[in-house]
Formats: C-alpha cells, sequence, structure tokens
C-alpha cells in the first residue's frame, strides 16, 4: 500500500506500506513539533506480544464493574516500546448472549460540578485482539486492546464503555492514572 501526504507547501511525500513490517516515519513541521505516525501495527512484533499476553496470569483484581449479571474488569496492563496493552475480562452469567455493538475509550474528567461542561477526548486503539462481538451466555472472553502509550493527568479518567446491541447492559470501566503508571513492562529485561 502507498501512503501520500502533502504539506502546506504542497510537497508530496510517498510512505510504501508492507506486510508483516513495523515502519515509524517522523516528519517535522516548520515550528519544530514532531509528528510520528506507526505504520502497520498488525505485524511480527504485535504477534510476538500477543503470545506473550497469553502466558500472564491476571495481576490486577481492583478495577472492574459487574452490572445485570455481566461483568467488566480490567485484568493487567502492560507496556512495551511504544506500545500499551489493556487486558479486560467479560465474564457473562446470565443465559442471555451479550452482543457488543461498539466499544468506546477516552479520557474525561474525575468530578463533574454541576454546571461544568464535561470534558472528554476520545482515544482510540491501534489494536485489538480476541474481540468477539458475541459473548454467548454462561460463558467468559479476554479483550486485549492496544494504545499508543500515554498517561493523563491526575484530576482524569481512563474511561472504556461496552454498549450492548439492542439491550440495556451498556457497561462503563474508569481506570485511573495509578493503575496506567503502574503498567508493568510486557518482556522482562
Amino acid at each position: 500500500s502507498n501512503l501520500f501526504v502533502i504539506d502546506k507547501n504542497m510537497n508530496t511525500y510517498s510512505i510504501v506500506i508492507r506486510r508483516n513490517e513495523t515502519s515509524v516515519f517522523t516528519y517535522n513541521y516548520d515550528d519544530k513539533r514532531e509528528y510520528t505516525a506507526h505504520i502497520d501495527v498488525n505485524s511480527e512484533v504485535m504477534d510476538k506480544c500477543l503470545q506473550e499476553l497469553r502466558t500472564k496470569k491476571r495481576n490486577i483484581y481492583s478495577v472492574g464493574e459487574v452490572k445485570n449479571k455481566f461483568e467488566l474488569s480490567m485484568s493487567n496492563l502492560y507496556v512495551h516500546e511504544d506500545f500499551m496493552f489493556f487486558i479486560f475480562d467479560l465474564k457473562n452469567k446470565s443465559y442471555i448472549d451479550y452482543d457488543i455493538e461498539f466499544v468506546k475509550c477516552f479520557q474525561r474528567d474525575i468530578k463533574k460540578s454541576k454546571n461544568a461542561i464535561q470534558q472528554e477526548t476520545t482515544i482510540d486503539p491501534i489494536y485489538t485482539k480476541d474481540f468477539e462481538t458475541k459473548i454467548k451466555g454462561k460463558s467468559a472472553n479476554r479483550l486485549v486492546l492496544g494504545f499508543n502509550k500515554f498517561t493523563i493527568p491526575d484530576n482524569k479518567i481512563f474511561e472504556i464503555e461496552l454498549y450492548e446491541k439492542g439491550g440495556g447492559r451498556h457497561m462503563k470501566l474508569a481506570v485511573e492514572n495509578k493503575y496506567i503508571i503502574r503498567a508493568e513492562p510486557l518482556f522482562e529485561k
């Protein structure tokens, strides 16, 4: 695949994207700000990370929500180079299948005062794995979301929302910055 970039002076740049290769391209604007794009995150590096993630046991037990016989909990959080991996366990304790319409991730203010406008910034995952859109009744699944590494201010939270298609079991899970800061390295050095 080819990616074409045109700058403000109408200069054209071509970037070639090859399957199973991870490439990082940096482009500097006149104001010295640096922008980095990670290309092809579905590479051998990501596959290696996922193989390692599958061997990890749950190490976070205090972040979760149970509502209407459905459980959403964060089980692990790892960092590798420029990537962070959030691992969520989904458990359907009812006999009714849970069909996921979509997953939304963002950072928002912790406290909302009465007349204040809620500040919300979407954080899109760059990689999803083991993502089944249907959690059958009386079953469980694991959801792995990969992000470009980030932290959040202490007065904000990282929130993940899971919406049920045609249903009312919408799940919302808040992760404080203290958990993000404690992310462990995926590979031991």
